[in-house]
């Protein structure tokens, strides 16, 4: 039986001759065949990296979110023990501040875009208003709170400086500098008393504090010089206005400190003036009163050290 072949022609370009060749039908399948063979080994170790590609970043990508839920619950657990740790811290400082961060933030927040701004840059009327125009992209929770605590702090820095303000106008040291602090002592309280000038009883608005000659007079307080001079009561004598609230005034001085006049500012332990027994007095001791709003309060309650 005559075998079947095929024959192929190439046709060049002009002026050269038209080659032909035949190949059995054998020989045909064969090359078919093995065309074939290649096209698919191709296309199978073309699929086979594509799919390794895709594992390998598909690994890479549960790696990181992986990672990113582990950092998630870390900050998650460190804004916890900030909250705890500034909860506590306002109850040291005594201020009662109402936080937006306590509030229920899980329901109605807004939705953040692709791109964040600057954590200082962000209000929370910004994330608030973040809803509009975005891709649906939720805004973590620990940023939220973030900012909330955030301007939260802000607030209470500024109660902070107050109180501080506060706590550095407010008398607390004994009026005289000595040492040791054990050995200070009053010789006459805030109390109705009879005069030992004239026997009399009469309210004692203050408090004497006696000592060596010469031991420093100091401010109990920062403030500001509000009168100096003497009279035949008090002798010499210095008054300090604290703040609107609070003065003090220091009797029976021997001398004021050097620069010290009506208008300077002094700050807490700063020396003003030196124990004497000017004016009516019958030993050196200083006479040191504490007022508030202008009337005399025991000024042992405001001796703390």
């Amino acid at each position: 039986m005559k075998k079947k072949s095929f024959t192929f022609a190439i046709m060049p370009s002009s002026g050269h001759r038209m080659r032909t060749f035949s190949v059995s039908s054998v020989g045909l399948t064969v090359l078919v065949l093995s065309f074939a063979v290649i096209i698919t080994s191709a296309i199978l170790f073309g699929s086979l990296a594509t799919w390794k590609y895709c594992k390998e970043q598909r690994e890479k990508a549960d790696e990181a979110v992986q990672n990113a839920e582990i950092l998630q619950e870390e900050l998650e657990n460190e804004l916890v023990r900030i909250k705890k740790s500034y909860s506590n811290f306002k109850k040291a400082m005594d201020i009662d501040l109402e936080t937006e961060a306590d509030a229920d933030t899980d329901n109605n927040m807004g939705k953040g875009g692709p791109k964040m701004p600057e954590l200082t840059d962000i209000s929370m009327f910004d994330l608030y208003s973040a809803s509009d125009g975005m891709n649906g992209v939720e805004i973590p929770s620990v940023l939220l709170e973030s900012v909330s605590m955030r301007s939260d702090l802000n607030k209470l820095t500024i109660l902070i400086d107050e109180k501080m303000e506060e706590l550095a106008t407010t008398p607390s040291i004994w009026p005289i500098k000595y040492e040791p602090k054990e050995d200070i002592w009053i010789s006459s309280g805030f109390r109705r008393r009879r005069s030992p000038f004239t026997g009399k009883w009469e309210m004692h608005t203050g408090i004497d504090v006696p000592g060596p000659s010469r031991t420093p007079i100091v401010a109990t307080a920062d403030g500001t010089i509000s009168k100096i001079g003497s009279d035949a009561y008090l002798g010499n004598y210095i008054g300090i206005q604290h703040s609107e609230k609070f003065s003090t005034l220091y009797g029976h001085m021997r001398s004021f400190a050097k620069d010290i006049k009506k208008g300077t500012e002094v700050k807490r332990g700063d020396i003003i003036g030196y124990m004497g027994r000017t004016g009516r007095a019958t030993g050196n001791h200083v006479h040191y009163e504490v007022r508030i709003d202008g009337k005399p309060v025991n000024p042992f309650n405001y001796i703390l050290e």
